[in-house]
């Protein structure tokens, strides 16, 4: 349900995608800082944005993990019967 959320006012409220979204407000202008020999922060800034896009996407995976232990668990409980 809140995947169908998400993904009803990213396309219809803002006419483009979540990932888009994302790689438009954190890789694209990001980019010129990392391409750059930037060292210690440079490496930081990567690994925080690393963490932040995990977290983004933890939620999703968690969702179609769920879904897909459901409908084992259905074809299991059919096979029983």
């Amino acid at each position: 349900m809140g995947a169908t959320v998400l993904y009803s006012i990213f396309k219809s409220g803002m006419k483009t995608t979540f990932i888009e979204w994302i790689y438009k407000i954190l890789q694209a202008p990001l980019q010129g800082m990392t391409d750059s020999l930037g060292g210690v922060r440079t490496a930081i800034l990567q690994l925080v944005v690393l963490a932040l896009s995990i977290f983004i996407y933890i939620p999703f995976f968690k969702r179609q993990d769920n879904i897909n232990f459901k409908n084992e668990q259905a074809v299991q409980n059919a096979e029983g019967q």
